[in-house]
């Protein structure tokens, strides 16, 4: 006869599987009920159910990822109440679209990642479809020194021409292939910016800690992947198309 039913093998095994996410605290109440030949028995009975039934760990990883996600919703959710004003209006991110727009598309993003690239042009229907989404744009520098400098120079051209060239240096460094210090000054002196004053502004205290900022909203969003998008009570972590955001505008309005 089995010791434990189905059940309590399953939940055995989600317990050795995952201990820290809250399916046992500790396994001392066990070593305390049982005896060492008892906890042995027990073991050997969970060994042989899960090699006769290996089915049973895809169902359990299956619900922990579940709970994953439920535990990463939540945090979300929270996140987004009690980060509101830096999350859609820190002071510092570029904001386009229409500025007074009824929904906001917030866009974590790295000048040298692929997906936000493809991304980009996904962006730019959705606001040539809605009119009234207004766009922020956070700068989410992940892949490395390269990617930092081109990240810290788009922040250090805000500093020029109250902003304006922003847009047209980080669409056209968007669509640079190899975005590395040497095509980022030279996108910069394309557009338009002063090189000597970017340089400068560049390295400045304000953006290092603009960029900190960036890493721990992020961190506090569960985001660790470019592009991310936030818009209505939403965090969308990786790639998608406009029709998606453009769905979620729309719910985000409707919830409104």
């Amino acid at each position: 006869m089995r010791i434990f039913s189905i059940a309590a093998l399953a939940a055995a095994a989600m317990m050795t599987a995952a201990p820290g996410l809250g399916v046992a605290q500790s396994d001392s109440d066990a070593r305390e009920a049982f005896s060492q030949e008892q906890r042995d028995a027990i073991r050997e009975e969970i060994r042989t159910y899960l090699l006769e039934e290996p089915e049973i760990m895809i169902e359990v990883m299956r619900e922990l990822e579940e709970r994953r996600r439920v535990a990463e919703q939540r945090r979300s959710e929270q996140a987004l109440v009690t980060l509101a004003p830096q999350i859609f209006d820190d002071g510092y991110s570029y904001v386009g679209g229409n500025v007074d727009g009824d929904v906001t598309l917030v866009e974590f993003l790295d000048y040298r990642c692929g997906f936000c690239k493809r991304a980009h042009s996904e962006v730019a229907a959705v606001l040539e479809t809605d009119a009234n989404i207004r766009l922020v744009i956070k700068e989410f520098p992940i892949l490395g020194p390269d990617s930092e400098f081109a990240s810290r120079a788009a922040m250090a051209s805000m500093k020029q021409q109250d902003g304006e060239l922003y847009k047209a240096f980080s669409d056209a460094l968007m669509e640079e292939r190899n975005v590395n210090r040497a095509a980022v000054e030279r996108i910069a002196g394309e557009v338009g910016l002063d090189w000597g004053s970017l340089e400068t502004e560049m390295e400045s205290p304000e953006i290092t800690e603009q960029i900190e900022k960036n890493y721990e909203l992020a961190q506090a969003l569960d985001i660790n992947g470019t592009p991310a998008f936030i818009i209505g009570d939403e965090v969308i972590r990786g790639y998608v198309e406009a029709d998606v955001l453009i769905e979620q505008a729309e719910a985000a309005r409707s919830s409104n």
